[in-house]
């Protein structure tokens, strides 16, 4: 989550993948400069330090907090806007997290959220999806896109207080690694939302990856080009305003 303390409008948008992409707080900390001071907060040390390194190397100035979206470690109304990319399908309460969210905006603040849209809308994770569930039993890896219906999004953000909901639909294409890596790390990263994968041991792992590495091979051909998988990707982002 990235917070701007300041009121120039952000437009958010999903460029491609091949571009140089940067994260919020780093993105409207170099577009804006001295105009705006821009936080940025996470619940995970390893990540604050990364996010710490990047933004000294970019000569970007930016703070950064630990902490999680259900309890901002920050003042109320504190904040003009509150920026989350990727962020409200992950957390374990999302009506708590937006009220945080709310909490922290002055009246008349907004809240921009990305989320993906649902996993027949990303054609290639819905393959693997679809492959992890037949070996596994579980539909584990598509908590990323569990909040990929308008009507959800829309109801969270008014049950959480919000006003002047607006839901628009963002494209981008992404260049993925061969399915060589890519079903690797695809894994590797569902690993927390897996108690199954977290039982295996090194081993039955690597064959789990290799049986769905075989089975997604020929799918994925159709989206495949000279060394990367190229496939579009498509989220909804949500602009909603805190009453005055």
């Amino acid at each position: 989550m990235d917070s701007i303390p300041s009121s120039p409008a952000v437009r958010c948008s999903l460029p491609r993948k091949s571009e140089q992409l940067r994260i919020v707080a780093r993105h409207v900390a170099s577009r804006f400069g001295d105009k705006v001071q821009v936080t940025g907060a996470d619940p995970r040390p390893a990540m604050l330090a990364v996010a710490r390194s990047a933004a000294c190397t970019e000569g970007v100035a930016i703070t950064w907090h630990e902490g999680i979206a259900e309890s901002l470690p920050f003042p109320d109304a504190s904040f003009d806007h509150v920026l989350m990319q990727q962020v409200l399908q992950y957390v374990q309460d999302p009506i708590v997290a937006l009220s945080e969210m709310g909490r922290v905006l002055i009246a008349g603040g907004r809240v921009v959220s990305s989320t993906w849209s649902a996993i027949e809308q990303n054609p290639v994770h819905h393959i693997l999806a679809r492959a992890v569930e037949r070996h596994l039993g579980t539909a584990a890896m598509q908590t990323q896109f569990a909040l990929g219906g308008p009507a959800v999004l829309g109801h969270l953000f008014a049950d959480a207080g919000f006003e002047e909901i607006t839901i628009t639909v963002a494209t981008r294409t992404d260049d993925l690694p061969l399915p060589d890596r890519f079903v690797g790390f695809a894994i590797a990263g569902a690993v927390a939302a897996m108690p199954a994968l977290q039982d295996m041991d090194a081993q039955a792992r690597e064959r789990l990856v290799a049986a769905i590495h075989d089975e997604v091979t020929i799918p994925l051909k159709r989206y495949t080009k000279d060394a990367f998988i190229i496939t579009p990707m498509e989220a909804h982002i949500v602009l909603a305003r805190k009453p005055d």
